[in-house]
């Protein structure tokens, strides 16, 4: 009865000292006075009801703010929310700009992924970057498909970058107009080039190359301005001495052409073009010895042309050198089968008409 009256009148002492608000700072040393003789489950209920009410004091206390206490802490507080705004903004735009470098980075990878691609398959399907006038190779139809549709992807993605500034490299775009020319759209190939000239006018190849289709849509006139302006600074090319020499003789201007094979084989001995069109060219101008000659070298350097093998067998008869130039087309006809038409049809066999090999051969 005693601990529970003492406690009864600490708690009243407490409740009446709490309501004013100043109750806590005196009760706290008047309940440890008469903790001493309480019981120590009663000692600890008593101090958790002082600490629960201490509690509740500073939480008064703490509430009792003036009215300029709480209008500084609303400016204060639009004052920091106005400079987080102005921080998280321009973060935004920078993180918007990091992503579209991004997207135009990995684009660009992708790209310049096809290009190789498809400079690689050209390559391997035996086309070459600078062209050479002669017949154009023909694609498989996988390998046209395949790079079809690079050229396409390419296009499409082009058009999706951020930097309208970037272009495709000089060499892809050679291997594109090398493709449309090899794809039998000469036309399309020539804009390619057009394209390349545009930014560097003294492009070697891109002037080459657009000789060679030229010279091949029959306009000789413009294929030679490109032999001749790339000649101004590239004086020993072999393969542009070559071009230039088979467009001339396309013209009829042998001996002009003569000069131009000349220089080829000057530069380099071996280039069977060159070899070849100059025993072509020195057949048109009668000099039959001097065309045999270059055939047989031409021969020696690319063994399996039907070409130079029908040739050959024409020049040995035009001499009268029957065996020889029976044996000639006999090959001619085996590596192309249209050779035998030709030869049929070819006045340089005149000679021969009669001869009963040869009349099998042409059946």
């Amino acid at each position: 009865m005693y601990a529970y009256s003492k406690i009864h009148s600490v708690l009243e002492y407490q409740e009446d000292f709490s309501v004013q608000g100043k109750g806590l700072p005196v009760l706290t040393p008047f309940v440890l006075l008469y903790n001493k003789n309480l019981d120590h489950i009663i000692r600890k209920g008593v101090i958790r009801i002082i600490n629960l009410q201490f509690g509740f004091w500073k939480k008064s206390r703490s509430d009792k703010k003036t009215s300029s206490e709480i209008e500084s802490s609303q400016k204060d507080a639009r004052k920091n929310e106005k400079i987080l705004q102005e921080r998280v903004e321009p973060e935004e735009v920078k993180t918007h700009e990091v992503h579209s470098l991004q997207d135009d980075k990995s684009l660009r990878a992708k790209l310049e992924e096809n290009q190789s691609y498809a400079m690689i398959s050209l390559t391997k399907a035996g086309g070459t970057l600078v062209l050479k006038a002669e017949k154009p190779i023909k694609l498989w139809d996988d390998v046209r498909k395949e790079i079809a549709a690079i050229i396409e992807e390419n296009a499409r993605l082009k058009q999706s970058l951020q930097d309208k500034n970037w272009t495709e490299s000089d060499e892809y775009m050679l291997t594109v107009g090398n493709f449309h020319y090899f794809n039998g759209v000469p036309h399309r190939s020539l804009e390619f080039y057009d394209q390349i000239l545009k930014r560097n006018p003294d492009k070697i190849a891109a002037l080459n190359n657009k000789g060679v289709v030229l010279d091949n849509l029959g306009r000789h006139a413009e294929a030679l301005e490109c032999y001749d302006k790339a000649s101004k600074t590239h004086t020993e090319n072999a393969n542009l001495s070559c071009n230039r020499g088979i467009s001339l003789y396309k013209q009829g201007r042998y001996m002009e052409a003569l000069k131009s094979f000349d220089m080829t084989l000057t530069i380099e001995p071996l280039y069977v073009s060159a070899i070849s069109f100059k025993a072509h060219t020195l057949s048109r101008l009668g000099r039959k010895d001097k065309a045999l000659e270059f055939y047989n070298r031409a021969l020696a350097s690319d063994p399996d042309s039907a070409e130079l093998s029908y040739n050959k067998a024409r020049i040995c008869s035009l001499k009268g050198i029957d065996m020889e130039a029976l044996a000639s087309l006999e090959k001619a006809i085996m590596i192309d089968q249209r050779c035998k038409t030709m030869a049929a049809q070819e006045e340089d066999f005149a000679s021969l008409k009669k001869n009963q090999k040869f009349l099998r051969l042409v059946q």
